[in-house]
């Protein structure tokens, strides 16, 4: 290996100078065992005599020995008076080089890199949609996917309820989904075991890939003026609403479209960050 070859690629070289001195009688530098680059070995050595605090005229060698044996004693080498020294001389800044040698001297080879963790449920959800806890009382527009339902769990919950004769019609009406077209009662009991169960909310879903509930209170401001949300809203229609909750773990919010909320009243589980000005907000208003 030529000297220009060596040069570049001794940073991802490992020589273990110990079995190399073993072979042969000549010098064996002994930072060719780290990961400090050859351009830098003179910076190295001045280190490792400042370090001990000897004459600048001692062997450099055996100070990097001794530096590389007792390392602690680095420690106080004053690094940013030595990069300024070198900004000086013209070799630009090497404040970051400069204790990145010292780091390789304490410990060669060692991984500097911070131990990898595994990102928590909150960062997960942030990454890929963008969310924090900040978007809670945001006005986002959302596309309406189905109604929600939920089943009776309890076998004896279907049977307390009995069936609803609609009086204008004629006709019964399941007690839980609230289907209309029933020529009697025998029928309604029939389709309680298909019975998709009581319509509870809307499912959305947003640009940023989450999913949104509305439940039925949220749906109006007069929750009471509709039985079945189908009659409020349409599949595919799009909806504004504003998030009240956020769950990370299932990549959904809870939300919000009645009037009084989208009109831009606050939730009241909705908290201002830090940076926001009240005061300048109430002289707007």
């Amino acid at each position: 290996m030529g000297p220009k070859v060596f040069m570049n690629s001794a940073g991802f070289i490992k020589i273990d100078t110990a079995k190399v001195s073993e072979r042969t009688d000549a010098y064996v530098e002994v930072l060719d065992g780290s990961r400090v680059h050859p351009e830098t070995y003179e910076w190295a050595r001045k280190m490792a005599v400042d370090a001990l605090e000897i004459d600048d005229a001692a062997d450099p060698t055996s100070a990097l020995e001794e530096i590389l044996q007792n390392p602690d004693k680095l420690k106080d080498l004053d690094l940013d008076a030595f990069a300024e020294e070198l900004a000086r001389q013209g070799f630009g800044n090497k404040s970051i080089t400069l204790y990145d040698i010292r780091a390789e001297l304490n410990h060669r080879y060692k991984d500097l890199r911070v131990p990898y963790e595994s990102p928590s449920a909150e960062r997960i959800f942030t990454m890929l949609t963008k969310e924090t806890s900040d978007s809670i009382g945001k006005l986002v527009m959302g596309r309406v996917m189905h109604i929600v339902y939920r089943k009776p769990r309890d076998p004896e919950e279907r049977e307390r309820v009995p069936p609803i004769r609609d009086e204008r019609t004629g006709q019964w009406k399941c007690q839980y989904c609230y289907k209309p077209d029933f020529n009697n009662t025998n029928e309604v009991w029939q389709h309680i075991d298909s019975c998709p169960g009581q319509p509870v909310g809307v499912k959305v879903r947003f640009d940023s890939g989450i999913t949104g509930f509305i439940p039925n209170k949220y749906l109006s401001d007069r929750p009471d003026s509709f039985v079945d949300p189908s009659e409020r809203v349409r599949r595919n229609q799009p909806i504004y609403c504003r998030i009240l909750e956020l769950d990370p773990d299932k990549f959904s919010a809870t939300c919000s479209c009645r009037s009084s909320d989208l009109r831009g009243l606050q939730p009241q589980n909705s908290e201002f960050d830090r940076y926001f000005d009240k005061s300048k907000c109430q002289v707007i208003k």
